[in-house]
């Protein structure tokens, strides 16, 4: 059974046998839990740590 609303494909890559993260890891909430990334920041929708670049 598949979920067809699911959209955690579009958080990894797939390089043959290897499997990276795209987004970056929040460094509060830990492994897990993504930050959106934004045109000027990083966000994490968990606790709202956001990260200037």
């Amino acid at each position: 059974m598949t979920n067809k609303n699911s959209q955690v494909h579009k958080y990894y890559k797939l390089d043959g046998k290897n499997i990276t993260r795209i987004l970056k890891t929040c460094s509060r909430c830990g492994k897990g839990v993504f930050m959106s990334k934004h045109n000027n920041r990083h966000t994490c929708g968990k606790c709202s740590l956001t990260e200037f670049y």
